[in-house]
């Protein structure tokens, strides 16, 4: 028997690992300190996504978007310990803009990642029965094709009949109402 399998297999270490608040919080930290080292011309922006992508990818909304907010607040503060040769506003501005892109990066994650949570995808081989339609499942039990596939799917099923299907089976029933 080939095995049918569901595509819900256990995640990878690296996946369990991400998924911690403070494997984020500890990457937002080393990407603020970096940054506070290197002082305010030399910049990665790119860094502050990386904490927050994870967060999307792997936790939960609400802490992707706390250190979508709190990383641009804390670099914000920065501002106030470098000598900066900019005004108090082109800082603020910054400031809303990498709120702004950080939290759309992390609604558009969190999003992708909800739609892909909710396809549930059959796949391989389905053992059928030629005559019956029904198949074995992995208990090796033998079912209606709509309860298998309802049980493992998100899809649902209506009955209907088709034209030729009509035909066959209700051709006196045709026949009759065509008469009348």
């Amino acid at each position: 028997m080939i095995p049918t399998r569901l595509q819900t297999l256990s995640p990878p270490w690296y996946v369990r690992l991400f998924g911690w608040q403070l494997t984020q919080i500890t990457l937002a930290a080393i990407f603020l300190a970096s940054d506070f080292i290197v002082g305010p011309f030399v910049q990665f922006p790119i860094a502050y996504i990386v904490p927050v992508a994870l967060a999307a990818q792997f936790s939960n909304p609400r802490s992707s978007y706390s250190l979508a907010i709190i990383q641009p607040l804390i670099r914000f503060g920065f501002v106030f310990i470098w000598d900066v040769p900019w005004s108090l506003t082109v800082s603020i501005v910054n400031a809303i803009i990498r709120m702004a892109v950080l939290l759309t990066i992390a609604y558009f994650i969190d999003r992708t990642v909800r739609l892909t949570r909710e396809v549930k995808r059959l796949e391989g081989f389905l053992p059928i029965c030629s005559f019956c339609k029904k198949i074995r499942n992995e208990q090796n039990e033998w079912q209606k094709i709509e309860m298998y596939i309802s049980k493992n799917s998100q899809a649902d099923f209506t009955h209907s009949i088709c034209p030729e299907c009509a035909r066959t089976h209700y051709a006196d029933f045709l026949d009759k109402s065509q008469k009348t």
